[in-house]
């Protein structure tokens, strides 16, 4: 799943709650909820209705995660390499 994610570089534009002309850096939350809707918040308020957020506690979640499982298949990798070398 997470390569199916792409981070990306963005300005907010004149519809967007949050006022800033800084260059933003993350994930398009319309982008992720087709891959992980779960990881996307719907938020209502009196001045905006279906505005999407990224859940960033989710997402960081599912990072770690990802992490782990690459560390475990570099473990298992290295293992086989070390077995290879022994029976060479």
């Amino acid at each position: 799943m997470i390569s199916k994610i792409n981070p990306v570089q963005f300005y907010y534009n004149e519809k967007a709650p949050f006022k800033s002309n800084d260059l933003q850096i993350g994930v398009l939350a319309q982008e992720l909820e087709k891959i992980a809707p779960y990881m996307v918040d719907k938020i209502n308020t009196k001045d905006f209705t279906d505005l999407r957020s990224v859940n960033n506690q989710a997402y960081t979640f599912l990072l770690i995660n990802a992490v782990k499982e690459q560390q475990k298949q570099i473990d298992e990798l290295k293992q086989q390499v070390q077995l290879l070398l022994k029976n060479k």
